[in-house]
């Protein structure tokens, strides 16, 4: 008997060599079988007979943005125009529909074949958008890789065929999602934005800036001394009126969700609004209130304070409902209120006064700020109820408060912050560092009833500048753990200016969001066909070349932690030849202006790399020779400083691409290079 296995290929099977009893029991798996996922219910459509594509008239905005993205790829894909309507009953078409009692998530989604028609239906809008861009993938054969149309891998085809009669998925993964900043161009976001809405990401993490742009407003004077302590900020994109008309579009068509779960304490009890008349709410620190705003500061023993940042987040939702995650996170730094109210509740009393150790446990701050969580989760719950208070894991806060039961309706992100890059956060064999991590993590996972997730830095936060962090095959690794685990998910430490530069990186988080068995090897391959397409194979040396570093890394006992000084090991380990080797031998396979656009974007990255390597060798030599050889170490300093860094400011300004160099990293090269300035030999 010639079986088919639904790829092309065939199988015999001899039903002779099996007993009676086997012999029944197979013909009957092979008529279910059959019924299910073989050719003989395959849907198929081409460019002679292409697939109208179909949605209610009442859909919400998803589900037509859905089908409009279908009609336009699959156009491309099979070269011609898709009918408006199917012209009769066995005319092929794609019918899109939310289906609430499909027993689906509001993410998940089904392909089902009925007859000449193909339904994508979701458990909710954006379970219908996955789905769509699920069908070009899979089967128009599509890849989204990289950021904007030049990213994107899209075939020809004079055909496609479905050869599953049924498929459902659910994401893995309940929260997969980047973090959004300051001041980045806008048409750059709304590309990260479709970026993720193709891969198969839900949140977009985000913290508004300061209602008005005029810095003059953002400046707080204390009335008691006179003194300005809240610092004027420089004019940014990214104000709440900016961001509604720039991004929220991008956001509410495709049905993504909000998480405004970033340092925004102060924007819940703004100073520059109730310091004056209210110093009181905020935190005493060394006998004065108000004029330190870093961490845990505001009183949280003050019940009018915590009334009105509840008020003000319950506000805050009611004017956008596509947040889904409301953080109430301390303001970056360390700090807490010592006044006489809040210590006399402290479950050690000396702790609100003493220095912080980053690597050891604050009871009475934890215990503060999460009953402060528990109040604004159940201010919430009652008229919120799809909404999670969002809380934040790190330095003396990574511990759960061992005196407060947590609620069910909040979303803790867990800061992985300086872990060990170059092995995976496990139980065993790991660093002692990221074994740490994932022993907090478990008691985080005994006590939290929420959604637990990790706040995950895969672009080795902004001491990296931009510079290569192969971290793809360790994401792999790191989410069968983390799963086991129970966490659920993570929001990347992450800027729009430099998302191509951990593309990689981004690609492989993405697919661990909806599938427990990804395979390193293929993302890999994915990656590159779709960021460079034709070219894409013979740039496979150099990104396989940074994975192999890493693991040569590991193997020698060291340990890879955020700094730019990382990149003179990859480009040694790697080897400079072989990069511009690969380089010419991709623009040579470039089939056409597209692939060579990105070749070339690729190759203006790897002089960056290159000149950052040289200043830190030269620096670093320079350092080495200060004393047995100091005229030497002189003209490597004023190499690195007079005549190179000149010229990589230029090159940074000029001719970085789009996507691969964020817009801090030239002022942390500045301050590199004024230190070492001040270390002149």
């Amino acid at each position: 008997m010639v079986i088919p296995k639904g790829n092309g290929r065939m199988s015999v099977i001899n039903l002779k060599n099996l007993g009676p009893a086997f012999q029944t029991v197979f013909i009957f798996f092979l008529t279910v079988c059959s019924s299910n996922a073989l050719s003989g219910d395959a849907w198929q459509v081409s460019s002679e007979r292409p697939p109208a594509i179909t949605c209610e008239k009442n859909e919400s905005e998803p589900v037509e943005f859905a089908a409009s993205e279908l009609r336009r790829y699959l156009g491309e894909i099979l070269g011609c125009e898709l009918p408006k309507a199917a012209s009769d009953s066995q005319s092929p078409r794609i019918d899109l529909a939310v289906d609430a009692e499909a027993g689906l998530s509001d993410e998940g989604y089904e392909f089902r074949i009925e007859g000449p028609t193909l339904k994508i239906i979701g458990g909710g809008p954006l379970g219908v958008v996955f789905g769509g861009y699920e069908f070009l993938q899979r089967f128009g054969g599509c890849r989204f890789s990289d950021l904007g149309p030049d990213g994107e891998y899209v075939p020809r085809k004079k055909q496609i065929t479905v050869d599953v009669k049924r498929l459902r998925r659910e994401p893995k993964l309940a929260y997969r999602g980047l973090q959004f900043s300051y001041g980045e161009d806008e048409e750059l976001n709304r590309a990260r934005i479709d970026w993720m809405a193709k891969n198969g990401m839900n949140y977009i993490m985000y913290r508004p800036a300061p209602e008005s742009y005029d810095p003059a407003k953002m400046v707080h004077i204390n009335p008691a001394t006179g003194k300005t302590v809240w610092p004027a900020q420089r004019v940014v994109r990214y104000g709440k009126r900016w961001f509604d008309q720039e991004l929220r579009p991008a956001v509410r068509k495709r049905g993504m969700k909000l998480d405004m779960n970033h340092h925004n304490l102060c924007y819940w009890l703004p100073p520059n609004r109730y310091a004056a008349e209210h110093p009181e709410w905020y935190a005493m620190v060394d006998g004065r209130r108000a004029e330190k705003f870093k961490q845990l500061c505001i009183c949280t023993s003050n019940e009018r304070a915590v009334a009105t940042l509840i008020e003000n987040v319950r506000k805050y939702l009611r004017e956008n409902p596509e947040v889904k995650v409301v953080g109430v996170i301390p303001e970056d730094g360390v700090g807490m209120c010592q006044c006489d109210k809040c210590v006399s509740g402290d479950p050690d009393p000396k702790e609100a006064f003493r220095k912080t150790n980053y690597t050891s446990e604050n009871r009475s701050k934890s215990s503060r700020y999460h009953k402060l969580l528990n109040a604004v989760a159940e201010g919430i719950a009652k008229d919120f109820p799809d909404v999670t208070v969002g809380g934040a894991a790190y330095v003396d806060l990574l511990w759960p408060a061992r005196d407060v039961k947590f609620r069910e309706n909040q979303t803790l992100w867990f800061a992985l912050y300086w872990r060990d890059g170059s092995r995976p956060i496990a139980a065993e064999n790991t660093s002692s560092k990221n074994k740490f991590f994932y022993e907090v993590l478990g008691k985080w996972r005994d006590v939290f009833p929420g959604r637990l997730i990790v706040y995950a830095y895969y672009m080795g936060m902004g001491a990296q500048c931009s510079l290569p962090y192969p971290q793809s095959k360790i994401i792999c690794e790191d989410w069968k753990n983390l799963k086991r685990l129970g966490i659920e998910g993570a929001t990347v430490q992450s800027w729009t200016h430099n998302h191509s530069a951990y593309g990689l990186n981004n690609l492989v988080f993405a697919r661990c969001g909806w599938s427990d068995d990804v395979d390193h090897d293929e993302v890999l391959d994915e990656y590159l066909l779709g960021t460079f397409g034709a070219a894409g194979r013979e740039l496979r040396p150099i990104f396989a070349g940074f994975i192999e570093a890493l693991e040569k890394m590991a193997d020698e006992g060291r340990t890879l932690l955020p700094n730019a000084n990382s990149i003179r090991f990859f480009l040694n380990a790697v080897g400079r030849d072989k990069i511009h080797n690969a380089l010419d031998a991709a623009r040579a396979k470039a089939a056409n202006d597209r692939e060579h656009r990105q070749v070339e974007k690729l190759a203006a990255a790897v002089r960056y790399w290159e000149m950052a390597a040289e200043i830190q060798e030269l620096r670093i030599q320079a350092y080495k020779l200060r004393k047995t050889d100091p005229q030497r170490a002189t003209a490597l300093w004023y190499r690195a400083v007079e005549e190179l860094w000149p010229a990589m400011q230029e090159y940074m300004d000029k001719h970085m691409p789009p996507g691969w160099l964020d817009v801090n990293t030239p002022g942390k090269w500045t301050r590199t290079i004024e230190r070492m300035k001040k270390e002149k030999p």
